[in-house]
């Protein structure tokens, strides 16, 4: 799920990356134990009528803090949160929900983290995991069903970093993988490690030093920043920017990080635009990758995001450019903010993005991309529950291969809360 990125010399705010294995909850699994299609515990279903997007619950926490979220599907197809509560050094920690008949329940007490920080989760079956950047290392605690704990070997990391970040995925053996950026006392440009969790340890994968960590080959001053991990079909994938978005995938034969493309990802030609970064990855069940990010174009039209998945040569864009506002809104300039993507088993993708409207608010607008090609808002496409910027948004697939959207918003009181929602197919509300 990305922290504050910067892609060239553009800062575009403050977001999360948490990742799992999306298309690995797109197969109907029985959840409930009733025999039929899962519907995440919450006895909500398409045959029962409902269309269109629902709020899952209330709204989760309440602080004047932006509350960054983090979203994972357990093994019950259950959506799981993961925010940062708390008001100051002395109660700052993360804060795990999960979806329970149409309300969200505590998993365990509150993990302090003595700061706001910004949230990872992963999850397998009932074991659960959180992540996030302190200081000069990551910290990792995981949920057995009774307590929070440490894995041996945590915190993983070994330098500081100057953009704060953490993503985890699990490959098809259930092991922990992490992803974070950080840069040695002697450099200044920031480097990408991952590691695995095996047990009492976590060696790092492909990399023995900063030296020989994830980066731009071409360009080898340029921070590698926001790593995001993603794993299906046996294959595990993380994405990151520097100068533009690359992307690698893990060869467990030669234990090295293979290039997926020739360099950077080139957004088209035609688009006109720069400074490509804030990337997300996903996969689907035959092992191809598929990327959201935004550039840079300027004028009315701000940024554009964009979505491309590698066809096992090259790397295809789906549906060009995307913007809700094309041309911008009230003769002012729109930015859509490229925010995570979950990509189901056949290849669709549903991407979430930010922009503003005419009235300059901010929200958060998901769309889908299907594999035969094209891109179209899903049902009214622009979510906003509150008077507020939406921002931070995130995607998950539940058990029954629903995108499930997580946001952070603000009320007219100037408090941040998040928001989780799950669609049911056409016809939608306005």
């Amino acid at each position: 799920m990305r922290t504050g990125l910067l892609g060239g010399m553009l800062l575009l705010g403050a977001c999360a990356e948490a990742r799992v294995d999306a298309n690995g909850t797109t197969d109907a699994r029985d959840g409930n134990g009733d025999g039929g299609r899962d519907d995440g515990g919450m006895e909500l279903d398409a045959s029962l009528g409902l269309t269109g997007w629902h709020p899952l619950g209330a709204p989760i926490g309440s602080s004047t803090n932006n509350l960054i979220p983090a979203v994972a599907i357990d093994g019950t197809g259950l959506p799981i949160v993961a925010i940062v509560a708390g008001t100051d050094t002395s109660s700052f920690g993360i804060e795990v929900h999960r979806a329970v008949n149409n309300a969200w329940t505590l998993v365990g007490p509150r993990i302090p983290t003595g700061t706001m920080t910004v949230p990872a989760i992963a999850a397998t079956g009932s074991t659960y995991h959180v992540a996030w950047p302190a200081g000069s290392s990551r910290q990792v605690r995981t949920w057995n069903g009774a307590s929070w704990s440490a894995p041996a070997g945590t915190p993983v990391g070994s330098y500081t970093t100057f953009l704060g970040h953490v993503s985890l995925a699990l490959d098809a053996a259930s092991q922990l993988w992490v992803a974070y950026n950080e840069h040695s006392a002697a450099q200044t440009a920031e480097r990408v490690f991952v590691n695995a969790n095996q047990g009492t340890s976590w060696p790092l994968r492909g990399m023995t030093s900063y030296t020989n960590a994830l980066h731009e080959t071409a360009s080898p001053n340029q921070s590698a920043l926001a790593p995001d991990l993603a794993a299906g079909a046996g294959a595990m994938f993380v994405a990151w920017q520097g100068n533009g978005v690359h992307v690698r995938q893990w060869n467990p034969g030669t234990t090295a990080w293979d290039a997926v493309g020739t360099g950077a990802i080139v957004p088209p030609p035609a688009a006109g635009v720069v400074s490509a970064s804030t990337s997300a990855i996903g996969v689907d069940s035959a092992g191809r990758p598929t990327v959201i990010y935004h550039a840079y174009k300027g004028g009315l039209d701000g940024t554009l995001v964009f979505v491309a998945r590698h066809d096992g040569a090259s790397w295809i864009h789906i549906g060009q450019s995307l913007q809700a506002y094309a041309g911008g809104a009230n003769g002012m300039a729109t930015y859509a903010t490229a925010q995570d993507i979950a990509v189901t088993a056949a290849s669709d993708a549903y991407i979430a993005f930010t922009e503003e409207d005419a009235t300059g608010e901010s929200a958060v607008h998901v769309w889908r991309c299907a594999s035969t090609g094209g891109c179209a808002p899903v049902g009214r496409g622009r979510l906003d529950a509150d008077v507020g910027d939406a921002s931070t948004a995130r995607l998950a697939l539940d058990g029954g291969g629903r995108p499930v959207v997580v946001w952070s918003e603000l009320d007219a009181a100037g408090n941040s809360h998040v928001h989780v929602w799950r669609y049911f197919g056409d016809p939608d509300a306005p």
